[in-house]
Parts: structure tokens; C-alpha cells; sequence
């Protein structure tokens, strides 16, 4: 069995796709927030002290909502709009160190296409048994029927069933809300993603109520 990391650090680039704020938290976080920061501002300066950094452990980094940084469309579509993180995913993919970087995407990482120490993994829809399993787990107590509208209506999306997994019940008035924001998403032409999104904010906003742990 492997030892355990010595850090994990996550950050949602859709929460803040500000590269620099990252590579800042980056830099604390390794350092044990002993770092000048005034001394690694800059394009082409912070990346590679935060490589150096990882040399001196073990770390995960999770990159959550990478595609923020990414081109969306064009010639260009899925390659790094920041060239510090570019830089910076690609140190990861060489054999140098002991770290392992985690990131999730909705665009392909063109920049990384050469690298052979990179794994992709395309998550596909969940399997109806799969995704009325997951609700059940939670508690959900309804017919196979029942689940399995709602499995439907969210295109047996991860994501978004583990977010309705969260209630504290789906009944029908809570699946005529997740319809709605279904209805709300399709009307316009958008991904079931978006509609997440959309289920996300109503979550937040407490359109739908939500178990807290």
C-alpha cells in the first residue's frame, strides 16, 4: 500500500479562472503559506516555483471546470488560453516527480495529446440500475416507475443525480421543479450540463430543499 499524499488541493476554475489567484493559493499551500509572493508575481514566474515546490513531496491537485481555461470554439478549440498553465499541466505529465494531477473537462486537452504518462476517461451516462441504485442509496424510497422518470428526465447525468440525491424527498411537487429547470434548459437549445447548472442554482437558492450534512 501506498503512503498517503502529503497534500491535496483542489480549485474550481469555474468558481475563479483567474490563473493567478490559483498558482497564489497553489503557492501557499505547498509552502505552508511561508512564501513572499511579491517575489513570484508575474507571467512565466510562479509556474514553474510552484513545480519546484511539488518536487518535494507527494500531492494530489484536483482541476476542477478546467474547460474555463480553455478555448471553446475555432482552430484552437481545447488548447490553454494561459501559457503559465500550460506549462504547468505539462510538468505534471512528465516523469519528474511524484504527484498526480486530476482534472475535469467538458473540452479535450489538446495540450497534453503528446504526453504518454496522461490518462483520459470519457464518463459516459450511468445505467438506469446504476443511477436508480444511486438514488436509493440516499433513501430515496419510491417506485421503480417513479425513479426511473426522474433518471430519465436528467438523462442519467452523474452529476445531476447526486445532486437530487441531496433532497430530503422527490416528491412530485420536487419532480415537477426538476422538470421545470429541464424545461427551462431544453427551451433554449443547451447541454444537460447547463441544465445541472441551472439545478445547482436552484439547490443554492433554496428552490429545492436540500439535506445538510
Amino acid at each position: 500500500m501506498q503512503p498517503a499524499p502529503d497534500g491535496v488541493f483542489w480549485w474550481s476554475f469555474k468558481e475563479n479562472s483567474s490563473s493567478d489567484l490559483f498558482f497564489e493559493d497553489a503557492l501557499r499551500f505547498l509552502s505552508g503559506d511561508r512564501v513572499d509572493l511579491e517575489k513570484y508575481s508575474g507571467p512565466g514566474i510562479q509556474s514553474p516555483h510552484v513545480a519546484r515546490l511539488l518536487e518535494g513531496g507527494r500531492y494530489i491537485f484536483v482541476l476542477d471546470n478546467f474547460e474555463a481555461t480553455q478555448h471553446q470554439s475555432g482552430d484552437l478549440y481545447g488548447s490553454l488560453q494561459n501559457d503559465d498553465l500550460r506549462d504547468f499541466i505539462r510538468y505534471f505529465a512528465s516523469p519528474t516527480h511524484s504527484s498526480l494531477c486530476l482534472i475535469t473537462t467538458r473540452a479535450p486537452l489538446v495540450d497534453l495529446l503528446e504526453y504518454d504518462g496522461v490518462q483520459s476517461y470519457n464518463v459516459d451516462r450511468m445505467e438506469p440500475e446504476e443511477a436508480r441504485a444511486l438514488l436509493k442509496s440516499a433513501g430515496v424510497n419510491l417506485p421503480d416507475p417513479v425513479l426511473d422518470g426522474i433518471v430519465d428526465d436528467w438523462d442519467r447525468h452523474a452529476l445531476a443525480l447526486t445532486l437530487i440525491r441531496s433532497l430530503h424527498a422527490v416528491d412530485l411537487q420536487h419532480r415537477r421543479s426538476l422538470r421545470r429547470i429541464w424545461a427551462v434548459a431544453a427551451l433554449h437549445g443547451v447541454a444537460v450540463s447547463f441544465g445541472v447548472d441551472l439545478l445547482c442554482a436552484d439547490l443554492l437558492q433554496g428552490i429545492v430543499p436540500i439535506e445538510h450534512q
